[in-house]
């Protein structure tokens, strides 16, 4: 491993900007990595996210800008380092593994060639990877689950400064996908890898990473920790994109609070007053039957239009009398069935943005 000192991030990227011969995909990019930060950087296809770590990787030359790894410089005006001596693992999607070699070898690829031949490193890493006694196994004999699990035992083989692991959960069903991730997550925890996360899945960024580098149109627009990213997020993008979202259209605003379709609304510290939309969280809003309360109950009144039950919680749609709509969050069931006449209570502040409702 490196002797650089701690303090050195794991990665640094500045003023980065990447294309493909054409328009730049990636534009004035700058992060940095602490050594063994698990970064999730999440955005919609077409965002940048996928091109930003071909960058990092050394699979794509950047039109300028540097990437360090490790303090070391590893593309810049004048210097280039190809993937191969960048000490960094790389998972791609589908993980990649050659079908004619079996486990031992596949993962035993990812050693310098000098090392290929020992079985003690790749014994370790099966046991790490929690694949024990399939080394003789070929790859269309494995679940995959323990293909993924191949391909990350391939590129740690060498302890690599920065793992780099590109949607490697996307093709997995859904059960197995949060499985797997679970387990990578704890694994990766356990060693100290500095990891950099490629994904479209919010609730993938959200549980796993340390901090979330949120990407739209080739930039980044926010780094923060998980729940800031959702609780307080720095655009209206960004509030659409990550979790469920209740846009409010503004009437009046001042410092403390908006008028809004639900009544006033407190906002949160420093919110713009030119705002022409706040937005909640489903779950910062409450439903009360009329059933159990009396007509001059406080709250917004308003008829359900749909609910959706997904066990842990359900999404209960209501149309106020108005004739606008908002989206309710409850534990477990909501209590209502449609056509009941229901009144929703706002707790909580909510976020003004200037942007307008589309």
């Amino acid at each position: 491993m490196s002797a650089v000192p701690p303090a050195v991030p794991a990665l640094q990227v500045h003023d980065l900007v990447v294309g493909y011969g054409g328009p730049a995909i990636v534009r004035g990019i700058d992060l940095q990595v602490p050594r063994g930060e698990f970064l999730a950087v999440l955005g919609a296809s077409g965002s940048g996210k996928t091109t930003l770590l071909r960058a990092i990787a050394g699979y794509l030359r950047p039109t300028s800008g540097e990437v360090e790894i490790d303090g070391r410089l590893v593309a810049g005006r004048d210097t280039w380092v190809p993937p191969e001596k960048r000490h960094i693992g790389v998972v791609p999607q589908e993980g990649a593994l050659f079908p004619h070699l079996d486990v031992a070898a596949n993962i035993s690829f990812g050693l310098p060639r000098k090392e290929r031949r020992t079985t003690e490193r790749v014994a370790e890493l099966l046991e790490m990877v929690g694949m024990l006694g399939m080394e003789h196994a070929r790859p269309h004999e494995l679940s995959g689950g323990q293909q993924q699990r191949v391909a990350l035992a391939r590129a740690l083989a060498p302890e690599p400064e920065l793992l780099l692991l590109d949607e490697p959960f996307s093709s997995l069903d859904a059960a197995l996908r949060v499985e797997v991730r679970s387990e990578v997550h704890v694994l990766l925890r356990e060693i100290g890898t500095t990891t950099v996360l490629v994904t479209h899945d919010q609730e993938e960024a959200l549980s796993l990473a340390d901090r979330v580098a949120v990407m739209s149109a080739g930039r980044i627009e926010q780094v923060d920790v998980p729940w800031r990213i959702y609780e307080a997020p720095s655009t209206l993008g960004i509030a659409r994109f990550v979790g469920d979202l209740v846009e409010l259209p503004v009437a009046e605003i001042d410092a403390q609070s908006a008028r809004t379709p639900l009544g006033s609304v407190p906002l949160s510290p420093n919110s713009n007053t030119n705002a022409r939309v706040v937005v909640l969280r489903p779950e910062q809003l409450v439903l009360v039957s009329d059933r159990n309360v009396g007509s001059s109950e406080s709250g917004t009144p308003g008829t359900v239009e749909a609910v959706r039950y997904h066990g842990h919680d359900s999404l209960t749609t209501v149309r106020l009398d108005d004739g606008s709509s908002v989206a309710v969050r409850s534990a477990g069931g909501a209590g209502v069935a449609l056509g009941d006449r229901v009144r929703v209570l706002v707790t909580g502040a909510a976020r003004a943005f200037p942007d307008p409702v589309v």
